[in-house]
């Protein structure tokens, strides 16, 4: 009896020391850092040695962010490699569901970043759409029409897949006899959820899992490569779906009414596509308190719990700098930061935003928060309960045997056990880092020249257009004073 207290107490020590080593976040970090500074080089470096690295759980977060930085580096077939592999990845975890985990899963979790990352509906969404956007830049059409058509339907089985996990977790909760509702008014958390919640008010949820940029992009596509009827109802569709969420945006409204027309414009059209800024991460919101929880045969005690939990942090970036009052050029609202007029222009013509990736990641946040939310408290409590059970039982040794070392060794295991509950605590905050707050686009007729300049702030490139009668331009940017990522391919 003295050895196994020992042994466990010895265990959680080890288990909290190994909490602080490096881990997903020192990388996520340096990433970061490197990437909202426009320092793509290095981001990619990041991503590469981390994905070399990368065990089961973390391979499709490295996946996903090293294709991201290959194609800021302007590397599109490597990329494009990339996202190949993160695809294979999603469909492998497609096809083994998550499942109710059991009582024992969840009382060995240290936190829920122990669990393989899956990809969250967005993720996979947006996947697809970088996979449409590199077969473009490759000129293989064909494979972008597969993959924006995957795009479209992982938004359809994003509702499917989310109300499944909810599900599963509210089980999981009736298993183990844990009241979700009980222990967030205890903790205090339900009202630290509520101020958070308000903080993000004004960035709009969306409907259902609907990701504007990959909707109006598969609807430009299917507009202009379309070869039947049903090809220009899959575009009508689509862009009637992003007009309704982009009512002010005219180039949307344009396709639109063409679509419904079956009539694509017969000049040569060019579109110029903004990605700026850096969208959300995960950051941590914790609580450390004490609730009663149980010791066995029908006896309660008030116990320490921590309760780490994630917490969308919008980027410090704003979409759009460097404002001139005499800017032109019309704001859509659904950002957290809104600026009256974009410094996005493509010679002369101001851009419109399309996709407010505040309100897409926001939406996939919220959607996926039940689920997230009751396995993490249904995690804290069962350690809780378990550092109680074992308390007891040590407790009660130390009074039969009556020595000074089963006195101690119930104090090291009390002590332990509470190093244990707060060490291993930590939230889930794995997301993909790389993506951006926003894209805008504008849509004008192909200059006679065949030269575009795309205009950031103060910034400017000038592009010579690819031979096609309806080119696609995508400029990318993530700081005010970063480089200028300019990429071309054509629709048709």
């Amino acid at each position: 009896m003295k050895k196994a207290p020992v042994r466990f107490v010895f265990a959680l020590l080890a288990v909290a020391a190994l909490s602080g080593c490096a881990s997903y976040e020192d990388n996520a970090r340096d990433l970061r850092g490197h990437w909202t500074s426009g320092r793509f080089a290095e981001a990619n470096t990041v991503a590469g040695t981390a994905l070399q690295a990368a065990g089961e759980n973390e391979l499709l977060l490295w996946q996903l962010e090293r294709g991201n930085t290959l194609l800021a580096c302007g590397n599109a077939a490597a990329a494009s490699d990339e996202y190949e592999k993160a695809a294979e990845t999603v469909a492998r975890w497609e096809e083994t569901p998550d499942v109710l985990l059991s009582s024992e899963t969840l009382a060995t979790l240290t936190n829920l970043s122990a669990l393989p990352y899956r990809g969250r509906s967005s993720d996979v969404i947006m996947l697809h759409t970088y996979r449409a956007l590199a077969f473009l830049e490759a000129g293989n059409i064909a494979s972008a029409r597969v993959a924006l058509n995957a795009a479209y339907q992982a938004q359809r089985d994003a509702v499917d897949r989310n109300a499944k996990e909810i599900e599963n977790a509210q089980a999981e909760a009736k298993e183990n006899a844990v009241d979700v509702e009980a222990i967030l008014q205890q903790s205090g958390l339900d009202n630290t959820l509520d101020a958070e919640k308000a903080e993000l008010a004004s960035v709009r949820v969306l409907a259902d899992y609907v990701n504007p940029f990959a909707t109006w992009l598969h609807g430009i596509y299917f507009f202009h490569t379309g070869t039947d009827g049903a090809d220009f109802e899959r575009a009508r569709v689509s862009l009637s779906r992003v007009a309704k969420m982009y009512p002010e945006n005219p180039y949307v409204a344009q396709d639109e009414k063409l679509a419904g027309k079956n009539a694509p414009d017969e000049n040569p059209l060019t579109y110029v596509v903004f990605e700026s800024g850096c969208a959300p991460i995960i950051g941590t919101t914790r609580v450390d308190t004490a609730i009663p929880v149980p010791t066995g045969r029908g006896y309660w005690t008030l116990m320490p719990i921590s309760i780490a939990l994630p917490k969308l942090v919008l980027s410090a970036e704003q979409k759009y700098w460097n404002l001139p009052f005499f800017a032109s050029g019309a704001y859509v609202t659904g950002d957290a930061m809104p600026s009256s007029v974009p410094a996005l222009s493509a010679n002369g013509v101001p851009a419109s935003e399309i996709c407010d990736m505040n309100s897409v990641v926001r939406t996939d946040f919220d959607n996926a928060y039940p689920a997230i939310l009751t396995r993490t408290l249904i995690t804290a409590f069962l350690k809780s309960a378990a550092a109680a059970a074992l308390n007891a039982a040590s407790q009660e040794y130390a009074q039969r045997d009556g020595s000074t070392g089963s006195a101690l060794i119930s104090l090291a295991t009390m002590i332990g056990s509470a190093v244990y509950t707060y060490a291993s605590t930590d939230a889930d905050v794995r997301c993909w880092q790389t993506l951006p707050q926003n894209f805008s686009i504008v849509r004008m007729a192909t200059p006679s020249s065949r030269r575009v300049t795309v205009n950031v702030g103060g910034r400017s490139r000038e592009v010579e257009l690819l031979p096609g009668e309806v080119n696609l331009v995508i400029v990318k940017t993530t700081h005010e004073y970063g480089p200028l990522v300019v990429s071309q391919a054509v629709l048709k």
